[in-house]
């Protein structure tokens, strides 16, 4: 019987044009990158706590359509938990994913 609810509050919202009300996915964030050109999209995300405590992102940038060009593996790193960011030189690899293991940080990649 829910589901059938459920199913019915979906058809009258579509058949009306009533939106539904929904929370955010996401109440406060912080922009860690932003893609060079709106024609591209970040792709290959990871996010890894070092051992000191530090957050470390990785991500490429691709674009949408045509042409792909080189990818470049970029990173950004934050010493206060994400709240601000400073972006780390890049690494001249398509793709990769950082972890830790006893301590210490690994990428598993693919470089040119």
């Amino acid at each position: 019987m829910k589901l059938k609810s459920i199913l019915f509050i979906l058809f009258l919202a579509a058949v009306t044009g009533t939106a539904l009300a929904a929370e955010p996915l996401a109440q406060e964030y912080v922009i860690v990158a932003k893609t060079p050109s709106p024609k591209m999209r970040a792709d290959d995300c990871a996010l890894v706590r070092l051992p000191g405590g530090d957050l470390l992102a990785s991500f490429t940038f691709r674009t949408r359509r045509g042409p792909m060009p080189r990818n470049i593996l970029n990173f950004a790193r934050s010493g206060d938990g994400g709240k601000t960011w400073e972006r780390l030189p890049p690494l001249d690899w398509e793709d990769g994913l950082p972890f830790v293991h006893d301590g210490k940080l690994y990428m598993l990649g693919n470089d040119y």
